[in-house]
C-alpha cells in the first residue's frame, strides 16, 4: 500500500490523499475504513477524504 496526494486543508479542517493497493489486498475497503478510523480517533478535528485506487505499475 501507498499514500499518494496527501493534503491538508487547515482552514476547513480536511485531509485528503490516494490509498494506492496492489492487486493481491483482497479488502482494500476493510483497510481504508480501519485507517480512516484509526485517524478520526487521533485527529478528530478532520474530516477525511480518501480514495481508492489500484497500483496498475506492476
Amino acid at each position: 500500500m501507498q499514500v499518494h496526494g496527501f493534503y491538508v486543508d487547515e482552514e476547513i479542517n480536511t485531509i485528503s490523499f490516494d490509498l494506492i493497493f496492489d492487486f493481491e489486498e483482497l479488502e482494500p475497503e476493510k483497510v481504508m475504513e480501519d485507517i480512516m478510523q484509526k485517524l478520526k480517533k487521533q485527529f478528530p478535528k478532520y474530516d477525511y477524504n480518501i480514495i481508492l485506487d489500484t497500483d496498475f505499475s506492476d
